[in-house]
């Protein structure tokens, strides 16, 4: 069948997001990818701009609260820190934050396209997490202690693991350095892989990094990321308490399946605004029509 004979699933009222500029915009609907930056940089200059005083120093208040700390083993009190320190950056460089939200912004899209945003935002998420894991083991491993003296920030760990699923995905894209020297998305991984495990610089957190390239190998060969943990259909509303009185919810399954479709065809629908209706598998292309099909008989 020709697909877009068979589509009426295009005439739902998301599909025209996807047509929409992808680059930073101020209003409408925005990527993923693009909602980090901008939470990046807002942290990174309120961070910049604000110091409080403690024990009578002049500290940076977010990154003096929410950096990673090496001895997190012995404080797990303090875990949210995994999540936190990647959401920081250095506020001694403005080129820290500036590469890692360029490397998110230029790679990441692509990878939020090709696999749908919440897909994206769980394994981006589970890759700043599990690398600064990383990090905080090597840590305590190279001072032989649980207590080692040292911390970090930065979003390093999640921007190499989105790399590494976007040269594994487009291993040939050309990509630009510096806007003038055109290379293969390989050979700049290639590059990267060469300071990171060739030229240690004992300022940065190479650990991460490592951790970062293996969230990204983890995803790409098994689609492994912290949200598969999650039990399907778990929300927080299952936290709260449960009322003795049971309410008999005959459709509950058709709207779970529904709304499983409808992640679906979005990730899909993603997938051909970039690449085209060529790149599509024999299983999207029925997954659409199976969609195209239950959402046309629901108007007549």
């Amino acid at each position: 069948h020709s697909l877009t004979a068979t589509m009426g699933i295009y005439d739902r009222e998301y599909y025209s997001e996807y047509d929409q500029p992808r680059g930073i915009q101020l209003g409408g609907s925005r990527m993923i990818v693009t909602n980090l930056v901008i939470v990046n940089v807002i942290i990174f200059l309120i961070d910049l701009l604000f110091k409080i005083r403690i024990d009578g120093v002049e500290v940076h208040p977010l990154s003096y609260y929410f950096k990673l700390h090496a001895d997190l083993l012995v404080e797990p009190w303090r875990f949210y820190q995994l999540l936190t320190a990647g959401f920081l950056h250095s506020t001694r460089s403005l080129t820290h934050v500036l590469f890692n939200m360029l490397g998110l912004w230029i790679f990441g899209r692509e990878i939020e396209i090709k696999y749908g945003r919440k897909i994206f935002l769980q394994f981006y998420l589970s890759s700043i997490v599990l690398s600064n894991l990383i990090w905080v083991l090597w840590e305590v491993a190279l001072a032989g202690s649980l207590t080692p003296n040292a911390s970090a920030v930065g979003a390093s760990g999640g921007v190499f693991a989105v790399l590494t699923v976007f040269v594994l995905n487009y291993p040939h894209r050309t990509i630009y350095i510096w806007a003038v020297i055109p290379v293969p998305a390989w050979t700049l991984g290639a590059i990267f892989a060469v300071f990171t495990f060739l030229l240690p610089d004992p300022e940065v957190a190479h650990a991460a990094h490592v951790g970062g390239v293996l969230c990204g190998l983890l995803f790409f060969y098994r689609s492994w990321q912290l949200g598969k943990l999650i039990p399907s259909g778990f929300s927080l509303a299952q936290l709260r308490p449960r009322s003795r009185l049971r309410i008999h919810d005959p459709d509950r399954k058709d709207r779970e399946a529904a709304a499983k479709m409808s992640d679906e065809v979005d990730r899909i629908l993603e997938k051909i605004s970039r690449e085209g209706e060529s790149s599509l598998t024999s299983r999207e292309r029925r997954t659409l029509e199976d969609a195209s099909r239950k959402y046309q008989q629901r108007r007549r």
